[in-house]
C-alpha cells in the first residue's frame, strides 16, 4: 500500500527482499496457483532456492551518523526490568547471530536429523529469534551451508525447516486470515470449550503432566521453546483441553522472542487438524509417549520441575501419580499437582467431538 501511493505520486521506490528466500508468490503448482500441501512445495521450491545460489559480497564502507538517538531514551522497556533474565540465553544483534549460525553449521548441524526432537539433547541451532528481527537473513544462512557442507540428510531437513517458514509465509499471503479463520472451514463448526481455570493451568505450567509444564516452563523463563514441544503442548490444549487454537496462538505471541506472523498460526491450524497439510485431528499426541521418546532420561523435564527428582525413575517422573504418596506430599507443599484431565478420558472426548463436526453440514 505504501509503496503504490509513493507511486502514484511519481516516486520511484524498490524493494529487496532479505526476510524470505522467495516471495510468497513465486513458487506455485502446474496449475499456476499457490501450494497447499508442503511435500510437494517443497519438491519444488529446493532447487530453486540452491539454483539461487546465495552469495554475498563483505560490506565495505558503513557510513556513520555524526548523531544517533539511544535506545535507552525511547522507554521501550518496562521499568520492571523482568526480562533481564533472557541474557543469560540470548545475545542479540546481527554479530551474535552470525556468530551462532557459524559455529552451529561446523559443528553440530551434522546430528540435526536424528537428535533435532530431542529437547534433553537441544540440537537445535536456536537462530528463530534472530530471523525473526531481522539479525539475519534466511538467504546468508543457506549461503553459508551452500558454501561448506554437501547436502547430507541432516542438512536436508534442516534446510527443509527454513522450507516451512517459507511455506508459512505463502499461507499467510494466500489464505484469508491465517491467525483467525481456520484453513480448514469445517473447523468453524467444532465444540470448543471455555475453561479458564484450565487454560491458566496450561499458561503456568500446572497442568499435572511433567512435559507439559516443564516446557511452559521453559517458554516463560526462556522466551522460546522446543519445536517438539510446541507440538506436545499444542495437541494437549486443544485436543485434551478442547480450547480454541487461537488462545494458544495469541499466548505464543505474548512469549516468544522469536514469534512469526506465519509460521507461529500456520504451526497452530497444523497441530489443531485445520490447516495446510495439517496433523490429522485424530493424531492426538500423549505426554507419556513423547516423553518416553524424546526425553528419556527425564533430563529436560528435570531442569525445569527439580522438585520431580524425589520421584527417581523416568517413569515415575513422566507420571507422578504412580507414586501416590509422594504425590500428596507434593501438592501438600504446593510443589506440584495432579493432572488436570486424564488422558483418556480426554482424548475420547476430543475424537467424538471431532465425529461430531464431520457429521454437521457446512
Amino acid at each position: 500500500m505504501l509503496k503504490k501511493t509513493l507511486e502514484n505520486k511519481n516516486i520511484h521506490v524498490s524493494t529487496f527482499n532479505s526476510h524470505l528466500l522467495t516471495e510468497p508468490w513465486e513458487i506455485k503448482n502446474n496449475s499456476g496457483d499457490f501450494f497447499k500441501v508442503f511435500t510437494p512445495y517443497w519438491k519444488k521450491a529446493y532447487p530453486y532456492f540452491i539454483e539461487k545460489n546465495y552469495q554475498f559480497d563483505e560490506i565495505k564502507n558503513l557510513y556513520a551518523l555524526d548523531h544517533s538517538e539511544v535506545i535507552s531514551d525511547f522507554n521501550f522497556l518496562p521499568p520492571k526490568k523482568w526480562y533481564q533474565k533472557f541474557e543469560k540465553y540470548w545475545k542479540p544483534g546481527e554479530l551474535g547471530a552470525l556468530k551462532k549460525i557459524d559455529k552451529y553449521i561446523v559443528s553440530r548441524i551434522d546430528n540435526y536429523r536424528v537428535n533435532r526432537d530431542r529437547p534433553d539433547i537441544d540440537e537445535t541451532s536456536r537462530i528463530s529469534p534472530h530471523l525473526k528481527f531481522g539479525e539475519i537473513s534466511p538467504r546468508i544462512i543457506v549461503g553459508k551451508i551452500n558454501k561448506i557442507k554437501k547436502h547430507n540428510p541432516s542438512i536436508l531437513h534442516y534446510l527443509s525447516e527454513i522450507g516451512w517458514r517459507e511455506f508459512a509465509y505463502t499461507l499467510l499471503y494466500f489464505t484469508e486470515d491465517l491467525k483467525s479463520i481456520p484453513i480448514n472451514k469445517k473447523f468453524e463448526n467444532f465444540q470448543w470449550k471455555k475453561n479458564r481455570n484450565h487454560f491458566n493451568n496450561w499458561k503456568k505450567g500446572k497442568t499435572g503432566l511433567p512435559i507439559i509444564d516443564a516446557a511452559m516452563l521453559q517458554l516463560y523463563e526462556q522466551g522460546w521453546m522446543h519445536n517438539r514441544l510446541r507440538m506436545i503442548v499444542g495437541s494437549f490444549l486443544v485436543k485434551n483441553l478442547r480450547i480454541h487454537w487461537n488462545e494458544g496462538e495469541k499466548y505464543f505471541q505474548n512469549c516468544l522472542l522469536d514469534y512469526d506472523e506465519a509460521s507461529n498460526p500456520a504451526g497452530w491450524q497444523w497441530v489443531a487438524g485445520c490447516g495446510a497439510d495439517a496433523s490429522p485431528y485424530f493424531r492426538i499426541f500423549n505426554p507419556i509417549l513423547q516423553s518416553e521418546k524424546f526425553d528419556p532420561e527425564a533430563k529436560f523435564i528435570l531442569t525445569f520441575l527439580p522438585q520431580l527428582k524425589i520421584l527417581e525413575k523416568p517413569k515415575f517422573i513422566f507420571q507422578p501419580w504412580l507414586k501416590e504418596k509422594i504425590l500428596k506430599n507434593l501438592e501438600r507443599k504446593n510443589e506440584y499437582q495432579s493432572p488436570i484431565v486424564r488422558l483418556e478420558v480426554s482424548r475420547n472426548e476430543a475424537l467424538e467431538a471431532f465425529q461430531a463436526m464431520n457429521q454437521k453440514k457446512t
